[in-house]
């Protein structure tokens, strides 16, 4: 996101709070999801992915660090308890 890069993600809270699906990147569920939403990538014209490109970078105001590490920590918690 800081560079700009359209992502993938999958769909957590924290990923929610930052993607928005078609915009700035898209939610996978499947390593099969991965694999399809490259393809639109591969195939955007300049104009659309260079606006898909200022979307991603201008996402980033909206991840909250400090959420997304404590959202981490208790997942893993859950995880290795």
């Amino acid at each position: 996101m800081n560079n700009g890069i359209p992502f993938l993600s999958t769909d957590l809270p924290e990923n929610s709070s930052v993607v928005v699906g078609g915009v700035n990147g898209y939610f996978c569920t499947t390593k099969n999801d991965f694999k399809e939403k490259l393809t639109p990538l591969n195939f955007m014209t300049d104009t659309v992915y260079s606006r898909f490109l200022e979307n991603a970078r201008k996402s980033i105001s909206n991840f909250d660090h400090n959420k997304y590490f404590t959202d981490l920590e208790i997942i893993k918690n859950g995880i290795f308890q």
